[in-house]
């Protein structure tokens, strides 16, 4: 069965991957404060945090990583400027460029129903996405729903806003556990983006296309038999 809609996920995606912003200001912190470890294992305990923030309940990702970033400077000892340090990668969050082909390709499939599935908040994602000059008609965030993929809220969303069967979605994303586990649990058919050429072990989620850039999506569209979108 030809997919009849198409869903993106957007940082790594279409847009230039969000954990760059990350790693450099970790870097800052490490450096300014002589901290005596690596920008990487500064974010290691960085990213512990803030996940341990989101088992107990929802927040939104500027509000989880400001909160985990604050607590994780007061445990070493250091003034808490969590909010003011965190607004960097807000920033650069909000101008992250496109991948060179991510317009050509849009374009090629306008016909297509598609829509964003992402994790992300909704007032960065949109800047982000008027910056690259991009619209998408329909738009599910994690901040949206109260919740992060893998977790399947966001797609039950949007299969309820494309009004077509999961079945007939093809869902696009960079991630193995969040795009291709979330929407294979949902019953979507996935495409798996591997820019950095990862060799995932056999026991990691098996997406149904591998893609080096998206400029492969309309070939592997055309593979199917039967109507193409609508």
């Amino acid at each position: 069965m030809k997919p009849r809609a198409l869903t993106f996920d957007a940082y790594g995606t279409l847009l230039q991957e969000a954990r760059t912003p990350l790693v450099e200001l970790s870097r800052h912190i490490v450096n300014h404060y002589g901290l005596s470890l690596e920008a990487e294992s500064f974010l290691h305990l960085w990213e512990e945090e803030f996940y341990s923030l989101l088992r107990r309940r929802f927040l939104g990702m500027e509000e989880a990583n400001v909160l985990s970033l604050s607590r994780l400077l007061h445990s070493m000892g250091l003034e808490s400027r969590g909010e003011a340090l965190f607004q960097l990668v807000v920033e650069k969050w909000a101008s992250r460029p496109a991948y060179p082909e991510v317009r050509g390709v849009l374009m090629k499939l306008e016909e297509w129903p598609v829509a964003l599935v992402t994790n992300a908040d909704d007032r960065t994602l949109r800047r982000a996405l008027e910056t690259n000059g991009l619209d998408f008609p329909l738009i599910v965030t994690s901040e949206s729903v109260k919740a992060y993929k893998p977790d399947p809220k966001p797609f039950r969303r949007v299969v309820e806003m494309l009004r077509v069967g999961a079945e007939e979605i093809l869902h696009v994303g960079d991630s193995l556990v969040d795009d291709v586990a979330g929407a294979k649990a949902m019953g979507m058919k996935t495409a798996w983006i591997n820019r950095d050429g990862l060799r995932p072990s056999e026991d990691d989620p098996q997406p149904d296309f591998v893609l080096q850039s998206l400029e492969q999506l309309p070939e592997i569209l055309s593979s199917f038999h039967g109507p193409a979108g609508r």
